[in-house]
């Protein structure tokens, strides 16, 4: 019997597209799968169309219907006690997976050593109808380069991978405690933390198609939620080591200084609180030139 691969869909007022998401999963060539559903409180319709789709297609999925929105990290360390598979993988209920997506990843982690915990993939785009956008994968399409092995470096210098083209052992789950419920956006905290325990692989196919959203507002209070949670994933992970001290201290600083720019309300805290990590004196600079911000200024 193959090894068995824990896949964790989690879902939010994504009715338009979860039955595509859950399909795809159901239509997978790999025979040995557990499905977690975790929908985090919609207000839709996702949670009838969930429960009507395991009722007839997958009877033993568990699902867990939150009643409260938590967020994704939280909603995702919800499944982690449901998890019985030796390798896990996460999707968003708006991404549709290839019929041999987790078999190809699976066989590529049958050849390499075992300290390889992460595989990880290209992408198909495709728009809110489900059509192709091109033929470029999401990493051409970004200009990513991609990188196998020790990667802890270059996954702190930036980001290169898109959380769901990946598959994980569970092994790297456990060593991590989960998810971190600081941040808003899982996948670069996770994987930087990933980077730091284990080995990385790029399976140069595209096993995903990923859904682009057309019309995503970029404004003021979206930039501050971005800025808020790269700030948290390098203060929180910050790693004091030659050369890592300096990269990680030049990420906080580029925080700061667009928070700043946005006149976030707490950003003199951030600013303190940088400082203190780092002893910077940049970051006492703009604690300083922030006060104004926090008592009267923008907010989460």
């Amino acid at each position: 019997m193959p090894p068995l691969v824990t896949i964790i869909a989690i879902c939010y007022n994504q009715a338009d597209y979860v039955l595509a998401t859950l399909n795809s999963i159901k239509q997978q060539t790999y025979p040995a799968i557990q499905l977690i559903i975790a929908d985090d409180a919609s207000a839709d319709a996702t949670p009838q169309l969930v429960q009507e789709w395991i009722n007839i297609n997958w009877p033993d999925a568990v699902f867990i219907a939150h009643k409260v929105n938590n967020g994704i990290t939280k909603n995702l360390n919800s499944a982690i006690p449901f998890v019985e598979g030796s390798y896990v993988k996460q999707i968003g209920c708006d991404d549709i997976m290839e019929p041999d997506a987790i078999e190809k990843v699976i066989a590529a982690f049958d050849g390499l050593p075992e300290d390889y915990g992460v595989v990880y993939t290209d992408m198909h785009r495709i728009n809110e109808s489900g059509a192709l956008i091109d033929d470029m994968g999401l990493i051409e399409k970004r200009g990513h380069p991609v990188y196998s092995g020790e990667v802890y470096l270059q996954m702190i210098q930036k980001p290169f991978i898109t959380s769901a083209s990946i598959i994980f052992k569970k092994w790297v789950l456990d060593k991590l405690g989960g998810f971190n419920e600081k941040v808003f956006y899982e996948d670069h905290d996770f994987y930087l933390r990933a980077a730091r325990v284990c080995k990385f692989y790029y399976l140069n196919q595209r096993t995903i198609q990923y859904r682009v959203h057309s019309g995503s507002l970029i404004n003021s209070s979206s930039r501050i939620k971005y800025f808020y949670n790269v700030y948290n994933v390098y203060y929180t992970n910050f790693d004091n080591r030659t050369p890592f001290v300096s990269i990680f201290t030049e990420r906080l600083l580029f925080c700061i200084k667009n928070l700043y720019a946005l006149h976030y309300k707490n950003n003199f805290g951030f600013a303190c609180k940088a400082f203190f990590k780092t002893h910077n004196l940049q970051f006492l600079k703009f604690a300083v030139a922030s006060i104004p911000f926090y008592l009267k200024g923008n907010t989460l």
